[in-house]
């Protein structure tokens, strides 16, 4: 990682390490990671936290989150199901739209909660539905759903 987070920093950009499961994409190693690199001088580098990638940590969100909250540069948000329906080969089982999991409420509430106020995302990109449709949803959810999500 240290060459590109070398050259992101030459070029005056972040540098995001992402959480795409297995090893590498678990929160104490992007942890650890990020926090070597600072020590390294780069201190450009930080972490992009995506919902869809973390149904097996969502029982430690709320742990992960504080330990994950100096490094984060963003946290791209959707539905979750519970981690035994999905399919890894079928996006639709593992992306929903926000409103329509089971355990993105709490997962906002915690985010909420924390006092994190980075940018926030929403992902969208299922095979069988556009990046405006996918948009449109989400956001009715987070509308249809603000009262379980911020209070």
């Amino acid at each position: 990682m240290l060459p590109f987070a070398k050259r992101a920093k030459e070029l005056g950009c972040k540098f995001g390490l992402y959480n795409h499961r297995n090893w590498g994409g678990h929160p104490e190693k992007l942890v650890a990671v990020s926090e070597e690199l600072h020590r390294l001088g780069y201190d450009n580098v930080g972490i992009g936290y995506n919902f869809h990638h973390s149904h097996d940590e969502m029982d430690r969100f709320a742990e992960y989150l504080a330990l994950m909250m100096p490094h984060l540069l963003c946290i791209n948000l959707n539905g979750m199901a519970e981690k035994d329906t999905v399919n890894e080969k079928i996006l639709e089982t593992k992306i929903l739209p926000i409103g329509t999991g089971v355990h993105e409420a709490s997962m906002i509430r915690t985010i909420v909660e924390s006092g994190y106020d980075g940018p926030i995302g929403i992902l969208g990109h299922l095979d069988k539905q556009g990046a405006e449709k996918s948009l449109r949803d989400n956001l009715e959810g987070l509308q249809e759903g603000s009262s379980r999500f911020f209070n």
